[in-house]
């Protein structure tokens, strides 16, 4: 499982259970929330894989993955969170503009021919990515058909 934007840790944490610790791959963008985030995960005693990096590429070294959740709004799927899912395995995003107007929550699922399909599922609102963050009163227009790239 990767995770984009590790934050506190504490999403990271839950997600351990599930998987493994050892199975759970958490991104974030800031090198001192990372080691934060980290620092809380091994006190927790979770010794996961706890990176610094730019989520939005996601983190290939350990892919493939079963799962891929971007806990950041983000403009479309990026196409290297879906290259990195394994055939079968989903990604899960909050899809839309400018963080104050989160669209909704996306799952596709990706398939062997290197598409992938899916749904907005939910209304959840998660900050704009860094790289995707714009200023306030932008908004982006969902096109569902453009999700992620087919």
């Amino acid at each position: 499982m990767l995770e984009i934007g590790t934050g506190t840790g504490y999403s990271s944490a839950l997600m351990c259970h599930r998987p493994g610790e050892d199975n759970m791959t958490t991104i974030e963008v800031d090198p001192a929330v990372a080691a934060r985030a980290d620092a809380a995960l091994e006190t927790a005693r979770f010794s996961t894989w706890t990176e610094t990096g730019d989520g939005l590429l996601g983190y290939p070294r350990r892919a493939p993955y079963d799962r891929v959740i971007a806990t950041c709004a983000v403009h479309r799927i990026p196409t290297p969170l879906s290259r990195q899912t394994k055939p079968g395995g989903t990604v899960q995003a909050t899809v839309g503009g400018a963080w104050s107007y989160g669209t909704g929550l996306a799952k596709v699922t990706v398939g062997k021919d290197d598409t992938a399909e899916g749904r907005i599922i939910g209304r959840p609102s998660f900050m704009q990515a860094r790289s995707q963050a714009s200023g306030p009163g932008v908004r982006w227009p969902l096109r569902p058909h453009r999700l992620c790239r087919q």
